[in-house]
């Protein structure tokens, strides 16, 4: 028998070896690849972005801001409060709370205020996606909401390209409202190994098993493999004395661990104090470790998601403790998050001034909030099609009439519309407006507005049907499915030039498309 011979070993590239994990170039790979993707990285679903921006977090968000604003004295009514979101990405987090703050707000002592909402990102794709979405329009015109390109990184400034206004140290009358979801674990970070007494820096070395692709290509970080290397840590290694600090506090730990350090985290929040200058909310939502006890130990390694771009968790617990040795307040959950933990930190204020903040935080995030709702929502989708739909609609009301979950329980919803009784098909109408009054396009391949539509088919409303119909047309190309639709609406409405005309274009898209060939056989015998 023939000796068989080896596999041959994996070529591979050192990308970089040895360098602190806050320099490394992994970071510039993140950047490049947002840069390249802008808006595709959202709604191809590559980046996950769902659980931070649903309907039920941003009225939480919405909640806090409010009691933060109320508690807020001499509010300077002819002067803008300003809520900055940081890396924005796809806009739809800003869609979403906006929609539920503003009711809020109008009911509230505080209906004279004007807001200014600032959607910020580093790539200029991505804001310029912004600036041209249809649905914030009207916003930007009543100068409810305004954009900024911002590297959370480096800047000291946010300068808005609708109004030209810079919000810069020292200019602003009101407190700021900062939002950070899925932001901070992606920003540069550093790792150390704490705990007794000892301090050591983790140092990182990035080896590609595709050395044919450039070295700061973004395909780069599918194939990166890393690994750690230990290194002493000299006097002075962080300039600021807080988070200084803090690192301090780790190597003086009863518990060893190994510690993904917010470096970039930290040198944010610092500006937006600074920006601030005053009473700042900082509200931030990621997956992350909120107390000692969530820290791994000191012999697990980092843990780097990849997802066309890259993320690590949050060390939430650092950062509260930066927070409160800067005189702030910081609110964690009482409990070990599942799946997103959601803090708020109060800076530029005294913490008493901050009672009704800390009420609506644990009344709206801690206790029952959007990681328990996230929770539940993961183990009823295994059961959706077998939910009756008085539950599936006790859902999604429940959820802000959440576009995605309408999305995955239609089928469901559809097929039971035909012995639904009147009760229940008037419930299926108020749903299918409400939806949609709550959507925010991004592009994604799923189509809502055919689908609202498919469903009003079904329930009889072909006006209503036709009207979503064309929402459809103007979010997506036409194909035969959608003239199809088209056609049938204005058949059954007693329109048959517009049905045949629908019908045509439908055959010319695809000759073969079986309804549209019966539905013309139906409208010659007519």
């Amino acid at each position: 028998m023939a000796a068989v011979a080896p596999a041959p070993s994996p070529v591979t590239l050192v990308l970089e070896r040895g360098r602190r994990f806050s320099e490394s170039s992994l970071w510039d790979l993140q950047r490049a690849y947002f840069e390249r993707e802008g808006a595709r990285a959202w709604s191809t679903g590559t980046v996950p972005h769902y659980i931070t921006c649903n309907p039920y977090l941003a009225a939480a968000y919405a909640e806090v801001v409010l009691a933060f604003l109320a508690d807020c004295d001499e509010l300077d009514r002819s002067r803008p409060v300003y809520l900055v979101e940081l890396g924005a990405g796809s806009g739809r987090f800003a869609f979403h709370f906006l929609k539920r703050l503003e009711p809020l707000l109008a009911a509230s002592p505080l209906r004279d205020l004007t807001l200014t909402y600032v959607l910020t990102d580093l790539p200029e794709r991505t804001v310029e996606g912004w600036r041209t979405h249809p649905w914030f329009e009207p916003l930007v015109a009543c100068g409810r909401v305004d954009f900024a390109r911002f590297d959370a990184v480096v800047d000291e400034e946010i300068a808005l390209i609708g109004s030209g206004v810079v919000l810069a140290p020292g200019m602003l009358a009101n407190p700021l409202v900062a939002i950070a979801n899925y932001v901070f674990d992606g920003l540069p970070q550093d790792c150390f190994a704490a705990g007794r007494g000892r301090l050591s820096e983790r140092l990182v070395t990035l080896e590609t098993s595709c050395p044919g692709l450039p070295p700061d290509a973004p395909e780069q970080l599918a194939h990166v493999d890393v690994t750690w290397e230990e290194a002493p840590v000299g006097p002075g290694r962080l300039a600021d004395p807080s988070a200084a600090a803090v690192l301090e506090a780790y190597r003086e730990s009863d518990t060893e661990t190994t510690i993904l350090f917010p470096t970039a985290a930290l040198r944010c929040i610092r500006a937006l104090e600074r920006l601030s200058g005053g009473p700042l909310l900082l509200l931030t939502g990621d997956k992350g470790h909120a107390s000692a006890a969530e820290l791994p130990g000191e012999e697990h390694a980092p843990s780097i998601a990849v997802h066309g771009s890259v993320s690590l968790m949050v060390n939430y617990h650092a950062i509260g403790s930066y927070v409160r040795l800067r005189g702030g307040l910081a609110l964690h959950p009482s409990h070990t998050a599942a799946h997103l933990t959601v803090a708020a930190y109060l800076l530029g204020g005294a913490h008493d001034g901050f009672r009704d903040t800390a009420a609506a935080y644990t009344r709206a995030i801690d206790d029952g909030g959007p990681d328990d709702v996230y929770t539940v929502k993961k183990a009823l989708e295994l059961h959706f099609d077998s939910l009756p739909p008085d539950q599936l609609l006790a859902f999604i009301r429940l959820c802000g009439w959440d576009a995605k979950i309408f999305l995955d329980v239609l089928p469901t919803l559809t097929a039971c519309v035909a012995n639904a009784p009147a009760t229940l098909r008037a419930d299926l109408r108020d749903a299918v407006e409400r939806v949609w009054d709550s959507y925010f396009p991004i592009g994604e391949s799923r189509d809502l507005a055919y689908g609202l539509g498919r469903l009003l088919y079904e329930l009889g409303d072909y006006t209503g049907a036709l009207t979503y119909f064309q929402h459809s047309l103007g979010l997506y190309e036409l194909d035969a499915h959608r003239a199809y639709a088209l056609a049938s609406c204005h058949g059954v409405l007693g329109d048959r030039a517009l049905a045949s005309a629908w019908l045509d274009r439908a055959l010319e898209l695809d000759p073969a498309f079986a309804p549209a060939l019966d539905l013309r056989d139906t409208l010659a015998t007519l």
